[in-house]
């Protein structure tokens, strides 16, 4: 993919304009809520961490702080579904995701966000995403909502205090508009 004209319009007439991946932080006012945690759990008092045992009969051991940032993300992408849904954003094209630090790439991105947003016990933060597609210099499918909809519904952040029996946990999680290209003719090839 290529990059986007500076001034971030979505002209895709002609010429040698080439499509780009934006990602920038939503608009609207953040807000909080408090989630109880979904998932069951071995709290270790003495080390300050919990054990996950997964239905693989697979098990996990992480720091307390680890698990209360992925259980508070969790909680976030719960309530952007629903908010997306209540907006009625979800049938027009808007999915929902978690995205890693590591997966934001500066350089294909012509705003938003700082990564060190995602500086936390454990680098994730949510992804509300709506898919654009091309083939050549066309643009042949676009979702229903148009983004700036999009980013302006969606807080920057959430919130989240996780309501553990041990102690609560409480978390800002950054929520990332993604406007996602993808060549059409990519696709067909597979």
């Amino acid at each position: 993919m290529g990059s986007l004209d500076a001034d971030d319009s979505d002209d895709t007439g002609g010429g040698d304009t080439q499509f780009e991946d934006v990602a920038v932080l939503g608009t609207a006012e953040p807000y909080s809520i408090a989630a109880t945690p979904e998932r069951e759990y071995e709290y270790l008092e003495d080390d300050e961490a919990v054990r996950i045992e997964y239905d693989d009969s697979s098990e996990r051991t992480m720091s307390f702080d680890e698990w209360g940032r992925r259980r508070a993300t969790a909680a976030a992408a719960d309530e952007m579904r629903s908010l997306l849904s209540d907006e009625g954003l979800a049938d027009a094209g808007a999915s929902m995701g978690v995205i890693e630090r590591d997966d934001i790439d500066e350089s294909r991105t012509s705003r938003d966000p700082d990564p060190s947003l995602f500086d936390r016990e454990v680098d994730i933060g949510v992804t509300v995403a709506i898919d654009y597609q091309y083939g050549g210099e066309e643009l042949v499918r676009e979702p229903e909502t148009d983004f700036d909809t999009l980013v302006e519904s969606i807080p920057p952040y959430i919130e989240v205090t996780m309501l553990f029996e041990e102690r609560n946990y409480t978390a800002d999680v950054p929520i990332l508009c993604w406007k996602h290209y993808a060549d059409r003719t990519e696709l067909d090839d597979v």
